[in-house]
Formats: structure tokens, C-alpha cells, sequence
């Protein structure tokens, strides 16, 4: 392969990264939407400066630490703190206020994190209404080393400026600058804001969800599951949630209403919000 081509890896041999994944690890990509899980692995292996597939399985097999790396290039990163800024002031206006009515508190969990942000913006918005004590945020990634980077809080400075607009049009209280320092190229979060959460590393069949939950918070995900992984997904996160919890998915993302075992009804359709019935 010449240096300037891009690696495009076939059917064949995305199956065989799947299999060696599973045999060693235990994890099942096998129902991951074909397109975004060959762009995934393609960008492993570009990342890492691997000649193809075989490399990869070669890497994974003979190195077990290298499972880590491999998990967190694979997630796919979120791109900026408050994407879409009219989700989070009806989170903030409508849901969050609606859950303290009812119950005062509870856990509001954040499946498959990646690079953090949309955890970062609940956990301003919580910090804002001064209900940051009232709820358990809890945050759930494939890997330590997922977690580990979260809790660091470094980011691409070059999101700062989506960021800070996006921050603008939900109307936060404070002057955005005060969530994030950045000198010489390098950008983070304040850390404090995510002190709290608790984290879990959770396998990609989301075994051992936390139970009892008010609010589930997992957009942009299930656009890179087919139709099985899917219906399995929420119905495990549909288990999860209270009789009257919310669950959050991205606007681009359709809810299953013919899946058995799970039944939500659509409360705003146009921010994809739902409610246990």
C-alpha cells in the first residue's frame, strides 16, 4: 500500500477483527452497523501505523494492553460541549425540574462515554441549578483508559469556539471561560466539574446497568448499531429506568416502537425525548 492511500479494510477481514475481539476479549461488535465499524477500525489502524487488518489482529493478540488503545481510538468522539443547545434549556427547564417535583432526587446515567462533553454539559447544567447534590451522575465507558482521559478533562482547543456558542444559546449563567484553562496549544476542562460522577467500564452488551434511574442521557450512539444491538440496547436501558424516567436519544436517531419488552411514550419529538410509561 502506498504511503498516501488510505487503508480500506473488506468485509472478510472486519469479520475476523470482530471474532479476534470477541475470542480474546469478550467484547461483541459483531452488531455494530457495517459502515462506522469498518471506519472505526480503519482509523486504528491508520493510528497506529498498521499495515492492515492482519496487523491488527497480530497487535491484539500479542499485546493485551494494546486492547485498551484499540478501545479508545474505536469510540467515536462527540464534538463539543451543548450540541444543540435547545436539548439542554429543555433538559434544564423542563425535565430536570419535572424530576425534582417528583422525586427530589435520583441517578441520571450517561452510557458509552467517548470524549466527555456531553457528560461535562449535564454536569455544568446540574452545577448551575444548584442541583449538583441532588442527583448521582452516573458514567459508563468501554475502557479505563476512556475514563481515565475524561477525568483529565484535556481537549481539541479548536472546540472551544463551537463550544462557547453553543454555551450561549442555552443560556448559561457564567462567563463560559471559566469552565476550561488553555496555554500553549494544549485546552482542559476543569476536572472538578466531573468530581462527583461515578464511573463504570460496562461492555458493549451494557451489562450491569445501574437500576433505578431517573434520566438516561445517550445521544449519537445508536446510529452505529444495526436494528438487533439496538432493540437489546434500550430495552437494557429501558429496564433501567423508573416507572416515569426520561431517556435522551440523538435528534438524527430513531426509537423502535414494534421491539418487544420495552414501551416509551414520545414526550418532545423534535429533541427525541421519551418516557417510561
Amino acid at each position: 500500500m502506498e504511503p498516501s492511500q488510505k487503508y480500506e479494510i473488506g468485509i472478510v477481514d472486519t469479520r475476523k477483527v470482530v471474532q479476534t475481539i470477541f475470542d480474546l476479549y469478550g467484547f461483541d461488535l459483531k452488531d455494530f452497523a457495517l459502515t462506522s465499524l469498518k471506519r472505526r477500525i480503519e482509523h486504528v489502524v491508520s493510528e497506529f501505523n498498521l499495515a492492515d487488518a492482519d496487523g491488527l489482529v497480530n497487535q491484539l493478540r500479542t499485546d493485551k494492553a494494546f486492547f485498551e488503545d484499540f478501545t479508545t481510538e474505536f469510540v467515536v468522539e462527540t464534538t463539543e460541549l451543548f450540541r444543540d443547545p435547545s436539548l439542554w434549556r429543555a433538559l434544564r427547564d423542563e425535565l430536570i425540574p419535572d424530576l425534582v417535583n417528583s422525586s427530589g432526587s435520583g441517578k441520571i446515567f450517561v452510557p458509552m462515554i467517548s470524549s466527555g462533553e456531553e457528560l461535562y454539559s449535564l454536569c455544568i447544567l446540574l452545577k448551575e441549578s444548584g442541583l449538583e447534590n441532588k442527583f448521582q451522575v452516573i458514567a459508563s465507558a468501554i475502557s479505563g483508559k476512556i475514563i481515565d482521559c475524561v477525568k483529565e478533562g484535556s481537549f481539541d482547543p479548536k472546540k472551544i469556539e463551537n463550544s462557547e456558542s453553543n454555551y450561549q444559546k442555552f443560556s448559561g449563567r457564567f462567563d463560559f471561560q471559566k469552565y476550561y484553562t488553555h496555554e500553549n496549544q494544549k485546552a482542559k476542562w476543569d476536572k472538578t466539574i466531573v468530581e462527583n460522577v461515578q464511573f463504570i467500564t460496562q461492555n458493549t452488551d451494557f451489562s450491569d446497568s445501574p437500576k433505578s434511574v431517573r434520566l438516561i442521557v445517550f445521544r449519537n450512539k445508536l446510529i452505529y448499531f444495526n436494528q438487533l444491538l439496538s432493540d437489546k440496547i434500550l430495552s437494557v436501558l429501558y429496564q433501567s429506568l423508573l416507572p416515569g424516567g426520561y431517556l435522551i436519544i440523538g435528534n438524527k436517531e430513531k426509537m423502535s416502537t414494534n421491539a418487544p419488552g420495552y414501551y416509551f411514550q414520545e414526550v418532545d419529538r423534535s429533541e427525541k425525548i421519551f418516557k417510561k410509561k
